[in-house]
């Protein structure tokens, strides 16, 4: 269906290296249906934006929507093996350059 297609798009922006208009396609749908598969896709376009924290925040509510759905758990287990700070999902090096991105 639909998110099966948004999620696919969204992948492909991903793997083109443009994880910033994955995102734009994935949130207009989100406005509409806050689902699992669709809140993951959000959470690796910010992974790969190394938008962490708001990677960690889509990645949570796909796993409050499905707590056994896998790929979300994926999301979050490389983000728990990056090096980040306490408080914030800032890998240490990329703290300097964060207004930058």
């Amino acid at each position: 269906g639909m998110e099966e297609a948004v999620c696919n798009v969204c992948n492909i922006f991903i793997r083109e290296g443009k994880a910033k208009d994955g995102l734009e396609y994935v949130k207009t749908f989100l406005e509409h249906n806050s689902t699992c598969r669709a809140h993951t896709s959000a959470g690796e376009c910010y992974l790969s934006l190394r938008q962490h924290e708001k990677a960690h925040q889509h990645f949570s509510i796909a796993l409050e929507l499905n707590m056994n759905y896998t790929r979300a758990m994926s999301g979050l287990q490389i983000l728990e093996n990056n090096d980040y700070t306490e408080n914030e999902f800032v890998p240490a090096n990329l703290q300097t350059n964060w207004s930058s991105i």
